[in-house]
């Protein structure tokens, strides 16, 4: 009997920490030209449990291609792609959701590549901090 009394107490305890999580949403760009090659400014991160952002984009000319990315800095001067954090934007408008786990990196930006068209970008946040 006092075992079961512990281990129900530690499963609130869990559920207990988790609700006294904060999380913020915010939008960090909200309609950023993308014609040609570009980097958003520098998001300056905290140290987050979990992030996603979930980049939209809307084609403003035909013939939209190019690939959009997320990088990372530790001192936001010298940037590197985040392996397996990105997208290739062809014709047309779309989405594309990125989930970060365990943040740790100073600063973050997108970067976009193109090869043709022009488009406009609305990037939304969402973190979840201890």
């Amino acid at each position: 009997m006092k075992f079961l009394l512990l281990l129900t107490l530690t499963v609130f305890s869990g559920v207990e920490s988790y609700a006294a999580k904060a999380v913020s949403d915010t939008v960090p760009y909200s309609a950023q030209s993308m014609a040609g090659d570009f980097s958003t400014a520098a998001l300056q991160m905290g140290v987050n449990d979990r992030t996603s952002f979930q980049a939209v984009w809307t084609e403003s000319t035909p013939s939209l291609s190019g690939t959009l990315k997320i990088q990372v800095s530790s001192d936001c001067s010298n940037w590197d792609d985040l392996s397996g954090m990105s997208v290739d934007l062809t014709d047309g408008s779309g989405s594309q959701l990125f989930i970060l786990n365990a943040v740790s990196f100073k600063c973050l930006r997108f970067n976009f590549v193109s090869t043709g068209g022009d488009c406009a970008l609305t990037v939304n946040q969402r973190a979840v901090n201890q």
